[in-house]
């Protein structure tokens, strides 16, 4: 059903765009990796990361062989999952915001809008978790839409890239702290995305579980919470070494810093 002014010309542009791009996903999918990319484009910083987690969502979902059509259907989900946080139709009470939000983006798009049903239940779907501790319904593992436990895995990454506190204040080391957090998503899923991101970005410095600090240099394809750091400020004397993390089991990530004191 049409009405309220939603034309369904809104929906096949957006089809349309997303087709466009899945196809040359498909085109390049062998050399492309899930990373991290802010400030790159010249729109608020919510949109920016809503078409980011979209371009990497159809990445994971490439990488982990999803058909043309559940590729296309994946990338307007992640654009479109968040429209009742954004749309001036979708009347929601802002102390509730976030436990509403997926069902206004599900009723309001299904009422407004023509939109294949997968659609509409990988954005009611996309804040549910595999371990049951999501919401709205606290579905648990394949209870929940495929397409939604690749957005949520995303997602997740680019949270904790945004937001580095939610990663805590311990002793161990990013790649336990990270592991943590994303042990409450789809294990299928991740794997797949363990096995294509890129945790750093290049020459972002890093903080060593030995208090030294270094700039990546190299994303390591075998593990990617080990790269290649080069030292620039040391306890030890080693300013200047290039250390692959890889081949040190003692050594690892702390956490990202931005200045060296």
């Amino acid at each position: 059903s049409m009405s309220g002014g939603a034309k369904l010309s809104d929906v096949q542009d957006t089809m349309y765009i997303a087709t466009q791009f899945v196809e040359d996903v498909l085109a390049a999918q062998d050399s492309l990796k899930i990373s991290y990319e802010p400030n790159k484009l010249s729109v608020n910083p919510f949109i920016e990361q809503t078409i980011y987690v979209a371009i990497m969502a159809v990445i994971l979902g490439a990488k982990m062989k999803l058909s043309k059509d559940k590729l296309v259907k994946l990338c307007v989900a992640t654009l479109l999952k968040d429209i009742a946080l954004i749309s001036p139709n979708v009347k929601i009470a802002r102390d509730a915001v976030y436990m509403q939000h997926p069902i206004l983006s599900y009723k309001y798009l299904k009422e407004k809008y023509a939109i294949d049903e997968e659609i509409l239940e990988a954005i009611l779907h996309h804040h549910e978790r595999a371990d049951g501790s999501g919401y709205p319904n606290k579905l648990k593992g394949e209870e929940i839409n495929q397409l939604a436990r690749i957005i949520s895995v995303v997602d997740t990454f680019y949270e904790v890239k945004i937001n580095h506190t939610m990663l805590g204040n311990t002793h161990g080391v990013l790649e336990e702290n990270i592991k943590k957090i994303f042990q409450k998503l789809d294990m299928n899923v991740l794997g797949y995305f363990l096995k294509n991101v890129e945790i750093f970005t290049l020459d972002s410095m890093v903080i060593l579980n030995n208090g030294d600090i270094g700039v990546i240099i190299k994303n390591n394809d075998r593990n990617p919470f080990k790269p290649c750091v080069k030292i620039v400020k040391s306890s030890y004397n080693l300013e200047g070494e290039i250390i692959d993390l890889f081949e040190h089991t003692n050594l690892g990530i702390k956490n990202i810093t931005y200045y060296v004191s």
